[in-house]
Formats: C-alpha cells, structure tokens, sequence
C-alpha cells in the first residue's frame, strides 16, 4: 500500500490507484494522514469535515465515511474479519503505515538525507536523494482539501521543504562540477520564487565558473528586484557573496567551467601604456565588473592613480572580455558633449547616419563581451551615468571600468576609493620599514635599484613623498627630476612649493604636465561654496580635520601654538 497524498488524493492497493470519491471522504482520509500512526479523536474529523456546520446527523455519517474508507484501503478484508489499516481507538481512529508508504512522510525523510549528505560532502547521493524526493511532488498536498483552514500550515511546511530540496539539489550539482546545468535549472525556479534569495546566490556561483560578468550583472537583478518589489535590500549572505566575485577571493572555489565550444581567439586591448610593477599591485585582481575607481573623500583631485590603477585592473581583466578592451579619455570631453558618440568614435562603430550614437553603442553592446574604460568622468558626470543606466540595465554585454572624482550615482555602482600612497609599508615582523609604497613608486620611476640605494637617500626620498602627501603625480614627477637635479635639490624644492613640480620631456597628458594644473583642474570642479572653503583653508599650514581646535576668542593662547601663523594665531588660534 502506498499514499500518494503529494497532489491528488490517491492509494495505490496492490499496485493499483484508486480515488477516495467526495471532499468529505477525503478530508478524513487527509486528516489521519496528518496524524499518521496517531490517535485522532472523533471531535477532531468533525471539526475536519464539517467544521461549524456540524450536527447531531454528523456522528452516524462520519462512520459511513470511515467505513467506505476502509473498503477503499483494505478491498479483500472479508466480512468480520478486524480491520488492520484503519482501527478504532479510544473514541477515535487511527490510520497505520510505514512513514516509506506515505509519500509526504518519505518526502520530509529524504529532505533530511539529502541535508546531511550536503553537510557530509557527498553530492553525488544528495542529488540523487533530491531527484527521488522531488519525483514525489504531483502539486499541491492533499489537492482535493488544500483550501481547508487545517491544512493551510501542513502544505506549508512542506512547499518549504520542497523549496529547500530544490536549493539543495542545486549545490549537489554545483558540488559534481556542472555549472552549466545549475544555471538551467535555476531559470524557472527564479520565475517561480524571485524573491528567494538563495536561488539568486546558487545563480551567482553557478555564473561564477567562467560568466563573472553575468555573475556580477544577476547580482544588479536581485538588487532591483527586491528594492522595487519588495523594499528590501540584499541580504549579507548575497552581499558577501558579490564582493568575493569582485575582488576574485581565494576562498571562493568557482564550480569548474564547463569546456567552451568556441575557439580561443585573441583579446584586443586598446589601453595606455603598461603601469608599473608597484601599480599593478595596487589593482584587485580579476574580472572588473561595474565598478568606479575614485579619488579619496580626503582629496578629491588629479593625480591618485585613478588612470594607471584602471589599465592595470583593464589588463588583469582582459581575458574575460573576447571582444576586447578600450580605453576612452574623456579629460577633454567638454560638459554637454555627447558621451556615447565619443565611446562610439573611440571604439571605431561604424555610425549609420539614420541612428543616434545611443542606439548605435546599445546595439553594438547586445552580443559582445567588451570592456569599456571610461577615463576622467567628472566634469561630464550626468552624461557618463546616463550611458552607463543604459549598457548596465538592459542585458547588455558591455562593462564599464569608471575613473573619477565623484560617484556616477547609478545601480549596481561599486566604488573603489583611493587614497594617498602609505609612506610605511608593515613588515612580516612588526618593524615599520622605510620601504613603503610611496617610496617603490618613486625608486621605480627614477630607475633607481633598492638594493643599490644609500639609506641616507632613502631617507631624502621619503621626505619628498612625505612634501608631496604622497599623491602618485607628485612622486612620479619628482622622480623624473632625478635625470638633472640631486636628491638635496629636489627636496628643497618640493618643501618649499611643491605646486611647481612639472613634467620633462613629453608623454604627459595636458591636465598631469604640472602639478599646478592638476590641482586647477580639480579646483574648477568645485561649487562655489566649495571654493570659498578651499581659499579659506589654504592659509592654513599642514593637515586638519573635523577634529581640529575650535576657535577661541583668547588671543593670548597663540604663544602656545608652534608653526602657525602670528596673525591667523593672535585672531583665531584655540590652542
């Protein structure tokens, strides 16, 4: 005998199925499976049948229904032979079967087996314990008496269960190397339960092995549809997992990616000049979603990196991207010009003269796998997050690597902030060492060997990174000073006015030749308020922060006060 209680009502007697005909007659049969190998009272499936319409009639024609229960259950018990499915017990009855013959009781058994075999790490027996498991479900438990207030909770449980099974075969699959399959599997259950967001985190793992991208891309979806939908942002497991893709963390294994059909061709990259070893230190590893790499809060101007740090991320990336990787500069793109007809020339698109550069770039982006650096955004920040809305939200294949000083304020955005380069670097040991990132940067530049270098130079060498605040620009154009100026003479220099620091020789770009002018140039950017601000805060030598002395109106505290100012002192100084 089995129970076949998962979608319509049947038994299977003999090996053949059979309907328990009539709602009341299967509400009491659903009602002893509910309470399998338990006593249910008498009151209790009148309450099932007939709930406040019960009557006095209602006794007599309970036992009719018991009754023809058990002719359907036992058809060869012969006439006063006892009944050994179905029996009478203490004013009630009890149904008896193995919890194997009912399938909603073997549906939860196997739920727990395959929980423990994930927990064991044998994905093979889980997937196929979650085959055998979900081959159970027909529908909906107890079909005919679904509706019915009492087995609201019970189909519950088990469409809980149910969910869970189909997010544990998943990992099975995931756990036998086939990425492709879990992706597959994952389409429907997502149209079904969109708000679940463990199948949104399974699709990101599957996507992992070899899709980042598309990894990257179903993270965005899940955002927009929780926030729209539901009003809720993701969950810290979901979170998490979006950053270890970023940033490619070694603890997350990528299932194994299944063997690409086409041939490997090779990637084009349109990019400036290779960055430096100690740059390319600087930049996360791996597939670049879309991300912006921005200057720190602290210092929002020229010269941090941002170009550099992104040609290398670009080229780290570059495998990824079969349809290649090219770099706009979009430093003398004047604001109100048209962003997307400039990614369009960059990029060489054929432009039909019926279509708008929009149109032309989404259509490009619709079956290719390019990443696009978008360099110095800034000054035409709306433009640039307008196209970026585009190409992120419509499916597209196109990623955008952003260098700016300002976040684009769009979706998905994932901001890189960079600050100024450490002039310590901690040892393995503890002991601070004078061999810090500002430091390499400036050896390299000058073609200076470490090993070679006297320590009394070292020490000169910090004292220009530490003048310079150690912004990259400043360093590399004090380093190129190393070809007609001593290290004595550069360091005077740069203690005394660093704003004078410029190129030699070419290869700069217009807004780096000086440090003046990359300065200027972030100073143009400012609102009016802003430049107020700065003017009036330049007066004030070395740094300060939110935490600084308020001022005091007792001007006898400026003999106190070492390196200021006498007149800033004698008018505002608290210390």
């Amino acid at each position: 005998m089995r129970f076949c209680d998962i979608g319509p009502l049947e038994v299977e007697v003999d090996g053949a199925r059979v309907t328990a005909r009539g709602a009341r007659l299967n509400a009491v049969l659903a009602t002893l499976l509910l309470h399998l190998n338990r006593r249910v009272s008498t009151d209790l499936l009148l309450d099932a049948v007939w709930g406040e319409a019960t009557t006095e009639s209602s006794h007599s024609t309970l036992e009719t229904h018991v009754w023809r229960l058990r002719r359907l259950l036992e058809p060869s018990r012969g006439r006063g032979q006892a009944a050994s499915v179905l029996i009478n017990d203490s004013g009630g009855y009890r149904l008896l079967a193995q919890p194997e013959e009912v399938d909603s009781a073997r549906f939860e058994q196997l739920g727990l087996e395959v929980l423990d075999l994930g927990t064991t790490q044998q994905p093979e027996r889980a997937l196929q314990a979650a085959d055998q498991a979900l081959a159970l479900w027909r529908g909906a438990p107890f079909e005919p008496v679904a509706e019915r207030p009492w087995a609201i909770g019970p189909i519950a449980r088990l469409s809980e269960i149910r969910a869970q099974l189909q997010e544990r075969r998943i990992d099975a699959i995931l756990g036998v190397d086939r990425p492709e399959l879990a992706v597959g599997e994952l389409e429907p259950l997502l149209a079904d339960q969109p708000y679940r967001e463990r199948l949104w985190w399974l699709r990101m793992l599957a996507l992992y092995a070899g899709r980042s991208e598309d990894a990257l891309t179903t993270f965005r979806t899940a955002r927009r549809t929780l926030i729209d939908e539901v009003g809720i942002d993701p969950g810290a497991e979901l979170v998490e997992l979006h950053r270890q893709i970023l940033d490619q963390d070694p603890a997350l294994r990528p299932p194994a990616a299944p063997p690409s059909a086409k041939p490997a061709r090779e990637v084009e990259i349109h990019l400036p000049r290779a960055p430096c070893a100690g740059t390319i230190r600087r930049a996360r590893a791996g597939p670049v979603g879309p991300r912006r790499l921005s200057s720190g809060h602290r210092r929002r101007c020229a010269g941090s990196g941002k170009t550099l740090l992104a040609a290398a991320a670009a080229r780290t990336a570059a495998a990824a991207y079969p349809d290649g990787v090219w770099f706009v500069d979009l430093s003398v793109v004047e604001p109100g010009a048209d962003v997307a007809a400039e990614i369009v020339a960059a990029v060489k698109i054929a432009m039909p003269e019926t279509s708008t550069p929009l149109s032309v770039l989404a259509a490009y982006g619709t079956d290719r796998r390019v990443l696009l650096v978008l360099d110095n955004c800034e000054q035409i920040l709306d433009q640039v997050a307008d196209v970026a809305e585009l190409l992120t939200e419509t499916g597209q294949q196109v990623r955008l690597l952003a260098t700016s000083r300002e976040p684009l304020g769009i979706d998905g955005e994932v901001v890189i902030t960079l600050g100024p380069l450490p002039l310590e670097s901690e040892a393995p040991d503890g002991d601070q060492t004078p061999g810090g990132p500002a430091v390499a940067l400036f050896l390299e530049r000058a073609r200076l060997d470490p090993a070679t270098v006297p320590a009394a130079d070292l020490t000169t060498i910090r004292r220009i990174c530490a003048a310079v605040d150690g912004i990259p620009l400043a360093i590399e154009l004090a380093a190129a000073l190393t070809t007609a100026y001593a290290l004595s003479e550069i360091v005077d220099q740069v203690e005394r006015d660093p704003g004078q620091l410029s190129a030699i020789g070419r290869g700069q770009a217009r807004h780096h030749q000086t440090l003046s002018t990359a300065i200027e140039r972030s100073h143009r950017l400012l609102s009016a308020e802003e430049r107020l601000l700065h003017r009036r805060v330049a007066v004030l030598p070395g740094a300060f922060g939110g935490d600084s002395p308020k001022p005091s109106s007792d001007p006898s505290s400026a003999a106190t006060c070492p390196g200021c100012w006498p007149s800033w002192c004698t008018a505002r100084c608290s210390r």
